[in-house]
């Protein structure tokens, strides 16, 4: 899994204009069963089951290396913050567009059934002005850099992430990316 300075190390390159963004097409259910080969033993561990509901016809554009690294650091919070017992799903869903002229997007969600989030600590959890973070179900320990992590890398390709918590029942963070479109000049 995402260490704190596999993070840091990601956040210094994306800061400094050094971390190379090359979107192709990307099968999402796939990124996310890679993720989730990574993270399997964690899930494990907590007795925590992690199910890809990603349709494997859903193409994204997008940066395969920021990818993995927005889905791994939002299924592993989800895993932190589930208690033994539990389960996380990963889905998506085409969004239709206004317009014929809009792009088409995917919204990609992870979803948990954990502790939740307190809402004081939801208006602070995307905005950078102060690392987020609260010790997971059996203590586990965060910086609240892989959220601003990832909420950079999801506005990079031109997405945005949103969060539905209920303290105590679970939440559910979800992101935009680009579907793939070769009508659109993407190519693979």
């Amino acid at each position: 899994p995402f260490t704190l300075l596999d993070n840091l190390l990601a956040w210094s390159r994306l800061e400094t204009g050094h971390m190379p963004f090359n979107p192709a097409r990307i099968v999402l259910a796939d990124a996310v069963d890679e993720v989730n080969n990574v993270l399997f033993t964690m899930a494990i561990r907590k007795r925590i089951e992690l199910n890809n509901l990603v349709n494997p016809e859903i193409l994204v554009f997008a940066d395969k290396n920021m990818l993995i690294t927005i889905l791994n650091n939002l299924i592993m919070n989800a895993i932190k913050y589930t208690a033994g017992g539990g389960c996380v799903n990963i889905s998506a869903e085409k969004l239709t567009s206004e317009s014929a002229s809009d792009r088409e997007n995917i919204l990609i969600s992870v979803e948990d059934n954990g502790i939740g989030i307190e809402p004081e600590l939801m208006n602070d959890l995307f905005t950078g002005k102060k690392p987020v973070s609260q010790p997971g179900t059996e203590k586990e320990q965060g910086t609240g850099l892989g959220l601003m992590l990832t909420r950079e890398m999801i506005e990079k390709h031109g997405g945005k992430i949103s969060v539905r918590s209920t303290a105590g029942k679970g939440s559910v963070f979800s992101f935009q990316l680009q579907a793939f479109d070769p009508a659109a000049g993407h190519t693979d």
